[in-house]
Protein backbone atom coordinates (compact mmCIF):
# COMPACT_ATOMS: atom_id res chain seq x y z
CA UNK A 1 0.00 0.00 0.00
CA UNK A 2 1.70 3.12 -0.98
CA UNK A 3 2.62 6.43 0.69
CA UNK A 4 -0.57 9.32 1.21
CA UNK A 5 -3.04 6.83 -0.29
CA UNK A 6 -5.52 7.74 2.45
CA UNK A 7 -4.49 10.52 3.93
CA UNK A 8 -7.21 12.88 5.33
CA UNK A 9 -9.91 10.73 4.47
CA UNK A 10 -12.54 11.41 6.77
CA UNK A 11 -15.26 8.31 5.46
CA UNK A 12 -13.17 5.43 6.75
CA UNK A 13 -14.24 4.29 10.45
CA UNK A 14 -12.16 0.95 10.59
CA UNK A 15 -9.71 -0.91 8.90
CA UNK A 16 -8.72 -4.84 8.72
CA UNK A 17 -5.19 -5.67 6.94
CA UNK A 18 -4.69 -8.70 5.89
CA UNK A 19 -1.49 -10.71 6.36
CA UNK A 20 -0.99 -10.99 3.04
CA UNK A 21 0.33 -6.95 2.94
CA UNK A 22 3.49 -6.40 2.70
CA UNK A 23 3.98 -2.91 3.66
CA UNK A 24 1.69 0.49 4.38
CA UNK A 25 3.54 3.30 3.02
CA UNK A 26 4.39 6.52 4.95
CA UNK A 27 1.66 8.49 5.82
CA UNK A 28 -1.04 6.39 4.04
CA UNK A 29 -3.63 7.05 6.92
CA UNK A 30 -2.36 10.35 7.93
CA UNK A 31 -5.33 12.59 9.74
CA UNK A 32 -7.81 9.88 8.76
CA UNK A 33 -10.38 11.92 11.75
CA UNK A 34 -12.89 9.33 11.19
CA UNK A 35 -11.01 6.27 12.34
CA UNK A 36 -11.53 4.06 14.93
CA UNK A 37 -9.88 0.66 15.00
CA UNK A 38 -6.95 -0.42 13.08
CA UNK A 39 -6.63 -4.75 13.18
CA UNK A 40 -3.63 -5.89 12.03
CA UNK A 41 -3.39 -9.97 11.05
CA UNK A 42 -0.19 -10.63 9.86
CA UNK A 43 3.22 -9.31 11.16
CA UNK A 44 4.89 -9.74 8.69
CA UNK A 45 3.60 -5.64 7.91
CA UNK A 46 5.90 -3.04 7.90
CA UNK A 47 4.07 -0.23 9.20
CA UNK A 48 5.37 3.29 7.71
CA UNK A 49 6.76 6.87 9.03
CA UNK A 50 3.58 8.91 9.94
CA UNK A 51 1.33 5.90 8.73
CA UNK A 52 -1.27 6.86 11.05
CA UNK A 53 -0.01 10.48 12.74
CA UNK A 54 -2.43 12.02 13.94
CA UNK A 55 -5.62 9.30 13.82
CA UNK A 56 -7.10 11.73 16.57
CA UNK A 57 -10.09 9.21 17.40
CA UNK A 58 -7.87 5.79 16.83
CA UNK A 59 -8.69 4.39 20.21
CA UNK A 60 -8.68 0.04 19.31
CA UNK A 61 -5.24 -1.20 17.70
CA UNK A 62 -4.87 -4.84 17.49
CA UNK A 63 -1.23 -5.71 16.25
CA UNK A 64 0.75 -9.27 16.91
CA UNK A 65 2.97 -8.91 19.34
CA UNK A 66 6.00 -10.37 17.34
CA UNK A 67 5.37 -6.94 14.38
CA UNK A 68 8.89 -4.97 14.87
CA UNK A 69 8.96 -3.25 11.77
CA UNK A 70 7.47 -0.04 13.07
CA UNK A 71 7.97 3.59 10.96
CA UNK A 72 9.14 6.27 12.86
CA UNK A 73 6.77 8.07 14.45
CA UNK A 74 4.03 6.26 12.71
CA UNK A 75 1.37 6.28 15.78
CA UNK A 76 2.00 9.65 16.82
CA UNK A 77 -1.13 12.15 17.54
CA UNK A 78 -2.98 8.59 18.22
CA UNK A 79 -4.84 8.12 21.59
CA UNK A 80 -3.51 4.72 21.33
CA UNK A 81 -0.29 2.99 19.91
CA UNK A 82 1.45 -0.30 19.28
CA UNK A 83 4.36 1.01 22.38
CA UNK A 84 1.40 1.95 24.67
CA UNK A 85 0.08 -1.43 24.27
CA UNK A 86 2.97 -3.51 24.88
CA UNK A 87 3.91 -1.30 28.26
CA UNK A 88 0.57 -2.31 29.43
CA UNK A 89 1.28 -6.13 28.94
Amino acid sequence: MGAWVFQDCVSITSITVPATVAEIGNWAFERCKGLTLVTFLGSKTKIGGWAFQDCENLTSLTIPDDLEDIGMSAFHGCPTSPYKQRQNK
